[in-house]
């Protein structure tokens, strides 16, 4: 069902005006190798460069997300307890108390 005045079907680069991306790049992971990898668009467009496959992007909000998948499979792992006093992973630094860890400590 297509939902008058909605488009159902966009182009990448259509994709990309409409959000106002200048640049990203895709990669596709299966079976825990590349599949492949591509940058769209211009890293900068002042100066006409494009995104390449090496072009750095800052992670911002996803590494949260990839960070809980890595925790998770070292709990799967038994390499981590996630119900364990931080504490007791934190090596250079520690969490340290205060009255919002006086009653229960902070796990992963």
């Amino acid at each position: 069902m297509q939902i008058e005045g909605v488009k159902s079907v966009w182009t990448l680069p259509e994709r990309m005006k409409y959000y106002h991306v200048n640049g990203l790049s895709i990669a596709v992971i299966h079976n825990y190798k590349l599949e492949w990898a591509k940058g769209y668009g211009w890293a900068d467009s002042a100066m006409q460069i494009p995104v390449t496959t090496q072009t750095l992007f800052q992670a911002a909000s996803i590494s949260k997300s990839l960070n809980a998948v890595g925790v998770l499979k070292l709990a799967q792992e038994k390499k981590l307890n996630i119900h364990t006093d931080i504490n007791s992973y934190l090596k250079s630094w520690q969490l340290p108390a205060s009255k919002f860890t006086a009653d229960k400590k902070v796990t992963v």
